[in-house]
């Protein structure tokens, strides 16, 4: 099993769009921080009048580019 599917596993319990508290939370990251990766365009916001959500597809992307590929 690759560590990018343990992942995606570990992720289950969130919704397949994320708020900005919660993509902070996946990462470990302050919520100003996700808001500077929105506005820098490092991962994809869908806005839904004034909420933004975040694709958890988006995030699994960004952790997997930056995992090592395990054999």
């Amino acid at each position: 099993m690759k560590i990018n599917d343990i992942f995606k596993d570990g992720l289950a319990s969130y919704p397949d769009l994320l708020k900005i508290e919660e993509a902070a939370e996946i990462l470990n990251v302050s919520e100003s921080t996700i808001k500077r990766m929105l506005n820098a365009n490092e991962l994809t916001r869908l806005k839904f009048k004034s909420r933004v959500r975040i694709p958890k597809s988006e995030v699994i992307s960004l952790v997997s580019a930056s995992l090592p590929e395990v054999v």
